[in-house]
């Protein structure tokens, strides 16, 4: 999570029900101080927005209605987004596969655009990172393009049995006996105020290829090759791209944090994460383990 806001991604947790997804989105949401996840109900700050979609999910659910009076006085669509999607910084829309096509179509603009596409023209939204979760891949064509929007994605696993115990002790606290953070508008707002600072850094960056070792480069190149062939990530060429960006922030991040000096954009640690993060699916573990040796120069 903290990667999709170093880079300003979007991420999807992939699971069966009951393994946390939500529990994971709205514990982190917490302690940037957006809301408390011990009582979901109340009423958090408006830089965050959630929802659960359905196939029956009506796009001014999401979006906010449309002001009668405008339209009537007017002759034009306006909408009423107070407290609607396009106006959070961090959106959490859970079963994300469920909406509608028209729903879907118009976020595709809101992810990767940052707009948003309405009767009233292109609205730049407040958008900062989207979270996503979903019970399973998508397998049909029609949400090819919104799942490659999804840049990072990440698996969430049922607890094997031999360690019921371990999952009885973590479970009861984080369920019934969790500490929640108070909602801070100052602390989302600091929050915020350091991610756009740290964008901008990244991007002056520039091409994270200029420089890079030939044996990186070569090692990139085999991945991308690998990924496609086995089947495990379609490697779209947004996706290729903007994977980059995010290795880029990475490496940033873990420089700064350690008081290092940024030198070669990409190492053997930012191609590790392809085979973690950027794949579509998770069921191949020998695909995975095969995308980390390259990461790592084991032939």
């Amino acid at each position: 999570m903290i990667l999709a806001l170093l880079s300003g991604e979007s991420l999807l947790y992939i699971g069966p029900p009951g393994t946390a997804k939500s529990m994971i989105i709205r514990r982190f949401c917490n302690l940037i101080g957006l809301i408390n996840s011990s009582d979901p109900a109340e009423k958090g700050n408006s830089k965050y927005f959630e929802f659960l979609l359905t196939p029956f999910t009506e796009p001014t659910e999401l979006f906010g209605p449309w002001n009668v009076k405008t339209l009537r006085d007017l002759g034009h669509y306006k909408r009423e987004s107070r407290n609607a999607l396009q106006e959070a910084s961090i959106v959490f829309l859970d079963e994300v596969f469920n909406g509608s096509s028209a729903i879907m179509n118009t976020l595709l603009g809101v992810m990767q655009e940052k707009i948003l596409h309405d009767h009233s023209g292109r609205v730049r939204v407040s958008v900062k990172c989207v979270f996503g979760a979903t019970n399973e891949v998508p397998s049909s064509l029609e949400h090819s393009a919104f799942f490659d929007r999804f840049l990072i994605r990440a698996e969430t696993r049922r607890i094997h049995p031999d360690n019921v115990d371990e999952l009885t002790k973590v479970g009861w606290k984080t369920t019934y006996q969790a500490d929640s953070l108070p909602i801070s508008e100052e602390k989302a707002k600091k929050f915020f105020n350091s991610m756009k600072g740290f964008h901008k850094a990244v991007d002056t960056l520039g091409d994270p290829l200029a420089g890079l070792d030939d044996d990186i480069l070569e090692r990139l190149k085999e991945i991308v090759h690998r990924a496609i062939a086995t089947g495990a990530s379609q490697m779209s060429n947004r996706r290729i791209v903007r994977m980059l960006r995010i290795m880029v922030a990475y490496r940033l991040f873990r420089l700064a944090t350690a008081e290092k000096e940024y030198r070669s954009p990409i190492e053997s640690n930012e191609l590790s994460l392809i085979g973690r993060y950027f794949i579509d699916h998770f069921d191949d573990k020998s695909a995975m383990r095969d995308l980390e040796q390259i990461a790592k120069g084991v032939n």
